[in-house]
């Protein structure tokens, strides 16, 4: 049995012995320096502006093995720890309580050198955003960190009696074990071996337990491996001791080394998730398509070195990736760093991206890389640009589906405005609809193959362009209309024109819907750019403008409606609905509506027009039996790229989700507006606070902290040598 008196009075006894040393505050100074150093300087947490510790605690993975080495060499074979070796051996003090106070006075020492860095958490923490789950974690990973290698630390110290060699085998295996995982990436290993090096790194465990994902079996690896290693160390100080191993007492140790070898193996797929937003989760769609991979899925990360240094992009980005390696052995995780322009990576289809950067003295610009490449057997999938986490999980599971597929969704685009330079016209429409869909242009003229029609029109479509749309729709195509039953040109003059009867209006009034000829309008409206001209000069200013509508809620038990956002509209009409088939999806706030007769120009529009009680259809939806599916909206614009002038992001969220549903993969469409990004930092909205505050962030933690420490070791050195100079 452990006797803790004895153990405690023998901690007490060797960290009082180490405080009276110089060299302890020696390393503890420099212990907090290159921490503190190493994640402002080395790995830009300032410049890249991540709410983040994951930069910092890279630097304390290796500072906490090469401490504890020190702290254990000092206590295993330093010329006084010898002598005191050899006298406990000569009395009844069993070996459980001489492994014991060694190894918790290394704890002790190591945590005591981690309180300098507690600033360093304080300050960062005032900069960011943290959450309490995010904060526990972080101090988790950091004790299991140092219960481990104090655990390995302990055994390796004592193979060798040569106290220099001793500590640098130490060392040695300490990084081995550290940068085992980086080694493996470094090489095309088989999937089996590199994930079994991946499984005794501690590197990856501990990050990930620092980023809020607590996996129960990252717990139980470390705890267990601990076990082993004091178990081992008892084992070798017996045999050192001359003494006989207890059998029952050996028993008992490997029935419990086993029972947590069991609970380990049971504990592999329960975590929890302590992280804001709970990024490190995947959706069940995704995870529902993970399982169906039979054989190994690369997912290869094309990213500039540029960017690495200027952008948390990289680190986003890569975080969510490793998502899919924890959820699924068969993913394989590859990172491509490019240096300038790289032609395999464009050929493979990656997009390279012009970034300005900027110094005291010039403006430059840098040509980089953010992209995605998928591979399943012989089918891969790119994602040409990858620069957020916001719809990076609905690109991949989209990918996912049409690699076990084989068969990747056309979305056919359809208008007469701006015939093949519709792709310049609709910039954001077709990069949006790239996540997920190849995206073509098609019409009577063009015979190409599509599963989803969009028809934009604002009446100029012709009675042939008519019948296309109305062989597509007998042909079981699904269709999304964004028609304007009033043409408003912005561009001249806000120019009205009359497209009630159009052909395409014509034939969706045979359909069962029909676009009334009014506008809707609902004060106060969306902000309108709007330049006044004066004699000398011109003034441009933002109006209220209530015939642009913020749609909020959507009607329809539909599923992307469980997931709608909002819809900015330009010029929408009421919509009357003629058949029972089609059902309302998007409906106004109580609003006013407006005639052809009446003022649309900016900042000329008086209010009210009659009472403001009646809620209009602006969008609505048909479902057949068969699986045919269609969505009208009653704005031609909302799909242009009008909606930068009011940001909004919303009406591609609603573009992409009624794609997929049009698509019939419903599944899907939570990840539209699944947001999983990690908080930015916010020192200051003024840059001349923010530059005060990184110094002072610097000076602490750099400087004043490591010179105290310094100071400390200086008084404890002088006092000593006068000392035995009298």
């Amino acid at each position: 049995m452990l006797d803790f008196s004895v153990i405690f009075f023998l901690v007490r006894r060797e960290v009082y012995y180490f405080f009276k040393k110089p060299v302890f505050y020696v390393w503890t100074a420099v212990f907090t320096a290159f921490s503190a150093i190493w994640a402002v300087f080395f790995r830009h947490i300032f410049a890249i502006g991540l709410s983040s510790f994951s930069f910092y605690l890279e630097a304390l993975s290796f500072l906490i093995p090469v401490g504890l080495a020190f702290f254990l060499a000092s206590l295993y074979r330093g010329r006084d720890a010898r002598q005191v070796a050899e006298f406990f051996y000569s009395l009844p003090v069993s070996s459980y309580e001489i492994v014991a106070y060694r190894y918790i006075s290394a704890v002790f020492l190591m945590f005591f050198s981690l309180l300098f860095c507690v600033p360093f958490f304080i300050m960062f923490c005032s900069a960011g955003t943290f959450y309490v789950g995010e904060l526990f974690s972080v101090l988790i990973a950091i004790i299991l960190m140092v219960v481990f290698f104090a655990a390995l630390n302990s055994f390796l110290i004592r193979l060798y009696d040569n106290p220099a060699f001793s500590l640098i085998f130490t060392i040695f295996v300490d990084f081995i074990l550290l940068f085992i995982a980086a080694l493996a990436a470094s090489f095309n290993l088989p999937p089996s071996l590199s994930s079994l090096l991946r499984f005794f790194s501690p590197t990856i465990r501990f990050l990930r337990l620092a980023d809020a994902y607590v996996a129960l079996a990252d717990v139980m690896w470390f705890f267990l491996l601990s076990l082993a290693f004091l178990l081992f160390l008892h084992l070798y100080t017996e045999k050192k001791r001359g003494t006989r191993i207890n059998a029952r007492s050996f028993s008992v140790q490997l029935l419990v080394f086993l029972i947590l070898l069991l609970a380990h193996s049971s504990a592999t797929s329960l975590f929890f998730d302590l992280s804001h937003k709970r990024r490190h989760t995947l959706a069940d769609v995704t995870h529902a398509l993970l399982r169906k991979i039979s054989a190994p899925l690369y997912i290869d990360y094309y990213y500039s070195d540029f960017l690495e240094t200027q952008s948390p992009v990289p680190e986003e980005i890569l975080s969510h990736l490793r998502l899919y390696t924890r959820y699924s052995n068969q993913v394989v995780l590859r990172t491509r760093k490019l240096s300038g322009r790289d032609e395999d990576a464009e050929r493979l289809g990656i997009v390279p991206q012009q970034v300005e950067s900027s110094s005291a003295s010039s403006i430059s610009y840098s040509t980089v890389y953010s992209g995605i490449s998928i591979s399943y057997l012989d089918k891969v999938w790119v994602i040409p640009v990858a620069y957020e986490q916001r719809l990076l999980q609905y690109q991949i599971a989209s990918a996912l589906d049409a690699l076990l597929t084989g068969k990747r969704p056309v979305v056919g685009v359809f208008t007469r405005e701006t015939g093949d330079d519709y792709k310049k016209s609709y910039v954001s429409m077709v990069g949006f609809l790239a996540r997920g869909f190849d995206v073509v242009a098609v019409g009577p003229d063009r015979d190409k193959d599509f599963d989803i029609l969009i028809v934009v029109d604002r009446g100029s479509m012709s009675d042939t362009d008519v019948s296309f749309i109305a062989s597509a729709i007998k042909n079981n195509k699904s269709v999304l209309f964004a028609v304007d039953s009033i043409d408003i040109d912005p561009q001249d003059y806000f120019a009205v024109k009359d497209a009630s009867d159009s052909p395409l209006m014509t034939f969706l009034g045979h359909l069962g819907i029909k676009a009334e000829n009014k506008l809707i309008a609902l004060p106060p409206g969306l902000n309108i750019p709007l330049l006044e001209e004066g004699e000398s000069s011109s003034v441009s200013r933002l109006v209220e403008y209530p015939l642009w509508l913020d749609i909020k809620y959507a009607q329809a038990d539909l599923p992307w409606a469980k997931w709608f956002s909002g819809l900015h509209l330009y010029w929408s009409s009421p919509l009357r609905l003629t058949s029972k088939a089609w059902k309302p999806a998007l409906v106004t706030p109580p609003a006013y509506s407006i005639g052809m007769d009446k003022s649309i120009l900016p900042g000329a529009i008086a209010s009210p027009y009659g009472e403001r009680d009646i809620s209009y259809v602006v969008s609505a939806v048909y479902q057949s039996d068969n699986g045919q599916r269609m969505l009208i909206v009653s704005d031609a614009d909302f799909l242009s790229d009008l909606s930068a002038f009011t940001s909004a992001h919303e009406n591609m969220d609603f573009l992409l989700s009624a794609c997929t549903w049009l698509a019939g993969k419903d599944k899907i469409i939570p990840l539209v507006v699944r947001d999983s990004s990690v908080e930015k930092l916010k020192i200051s909205s003024s840059e001349e606070r923010a530059q005060i505050f990184i110094f002072l962030f610097n000076g602490i933690n750099i400087f004043f902290i490591p010179f105290i420490l310094l100071v400390i070791a200086t008084v404890i050195y002088v006092r000593g040598y006068n000392g035995k100079k009298d």
